[in-house]
């Protein structure tokens, strides 16, 4: 049975963000998501002089906190030095050991250009969340598997035109997609692990 709401409040919204919870059994971040969408509607009521829209609290919206997972769970040094040694391919051996060596997000590590490493200083410069950028050391074992694979590199597709540091067969600047799809062929091919 559906029900159709005539006059919308604070506390309608309030009704639907908890029906949300419990009826729908809907998790934080598709509630946040609701909640930005009743935030610009409200916006845009006001703004096209709706009466009484300007009124509705959505200031006092705060955002669903996502639960407490628990304690963070890594893996061993030993675990991870069997999945860097189950590597075939040079370029995502280069990848998972600068994502580990630095604490990358994936995203940051296919975002590095050319010109984001500098060799002589052994420096990377990232770019992060909120456009936050950062400068990290590369240190010397790291640095010597990157200069590899920047020489390997040359041999690929599309090498001498594109600005992306990590190469796909084609030529394309690595997708996320495919970076997350070898690394689970990996996980398969040497765990299982302490952590799932």
């Amino acid at each position: 049975m559906q029900h159709y709401v005539h006059t919308l409040t604070g506390k309608t919204i309030v009704d639907f963000l908890s029906w949300l919870r419990t009826c729908r059994n809907n998790g934080s971040g598709a509630i946040n998501r609701k909640i930005s969408t009743v935030k610009m509607y409200i916006r845009f009521l006001a703004s096209t002089d709706i009466p009484g829209a300007a009124d509705v609290p959505i200031q006092y919206l705060q955002r669903a906190r996502q639960p407490y997972a628990g304690p963070v769970k890594t893996l061993e040094i030993h675990e991870v030095k069997r999945i860097l040694a189950g590597i075939l391919g040079y370029r995502d051996f280069a990848l998972f050991n600068l994502l580990y060596a630095l604490g990358l997000r994936l995203s940051e590590a296919l975002s590095l250009d050319l010109d984001a490493i500098d060799w002589k200083k052994r420096t990377c410069t990232v770019h992060g969340k909120g456009r936050k950028q950062r400068t990290l050391y590369l240190v010397k074992p790291l640095c010597d598997i990157l200069v590899h694979y920047r020489q390997l590199r040359s041999e690929l597709r599309n090498a001498q035109t594109s600005n992306a540091f990590f190469l796909s067969k084609k030529g394309n600047r690595l997708s996320a997609r495919t970076a997350e799809e070898n690394f689970q062929k990996l996980i398969n091919k040497v765990g299982p692990f302490t952590i799932p």
